[in-house]
């Protein structure tokens, strides 16, 4: 298991114009995890969330341990527009 450092969202926003993405997947290492650090690192003033996306994770042989349906992407969607709305 990983962390996910969402104060890098905070300090790369103030270094660079750039727009800051966090993959929670990668970072974290499994897709339980997925959906509470994409709302954290959009509170934290993430740009954007990136997510792999398949349609039988556990089938999946490349990122089947993070990866989410297409049901579960659209519902961190909704949600983390949720989240921006609110901080914005």
């Amino acid at each position: 298991m990983n962390t996910l450092d969402l104060s890098a969202v905070a300090v790369l926003k103030e270094l660079t114009h750039l727009p800051v993405l966090v993959d929670p997947g990668r970072a974290v290492g499994a897709s339980r995890f997925v959906k509470p650090m994409a709302l954290a690192a959009a509170a934290a003033g993430a740009d954007g969330v990136l997510a792999d996306l398949h349609d039988d994770p556990s089938g999946s042989v490349a990122a089947g341990y993070a990866a989410l349906t297409a049901e579960q992407v659209a519902e961190v969607v909704k949600k983390c527009a949720g989240v921006r709305d609110v901080i914005s």
